[in-house]
């Protein structure tokens, strides 16, 4: 019986970031169409035009990416409002710790700055009384 080997595949070509940068520069600056592009470096033009996409500053392109990074930024945003609430409800536990046990809980372990606000609301909640 005679082995047959795997078929030999086609391998995709690697191309490096600055020939990317330099082919998507001459589609945006008019020197090549995208289909003339396409036929001389041999790369289809969905390829092409993903680079673009990634690589180009086309400002059609842009908004694309401008959007993603808005959507990003907006959740970043809630996540910090979310932890700052978080941070103020912790401050405001031990402030009340510390009042109804008497001990002092923020200077021995907590870092300067919270340990001061953990003060500061201490001596609003006395002031208040």
């Amino acid at each position: 019986m005679k082995k047959t080997s795997a078929p030999d595949r086609k391998k995709r070509p690697v191309y490096s970031y600055a020939f990317k940068c330099t082919v998507v520069d001459q589609i945006e600056n008019g020197y090549l169409s995208l289909r003339y592009a396409s036929i001389k470096y041999k790369i289809s033009r969905s390829t092409l035009d993903d680079w673009c996409k990634r690589y180009g500053t086309d400002p059609k392109h842009m908004e694309n990416k401008n959007k993603s990074l808005q959507k990003k930024a907006k959740e970043q945003q809630r996540r910090i409002e979310e932890l700052e609430l978080m941070l103020d409800l912790q401050r405001e536990i031990i402030a009340d710790f510390e009042i109804l046990t008497g001990t002092e809980v923020a200077k021995k372990s907590l870092p300067k700055p919270l340990a001061d606000a953990v003060e500061k609301i201490k001596r609003e909640r006395r002031k208040s009384k």
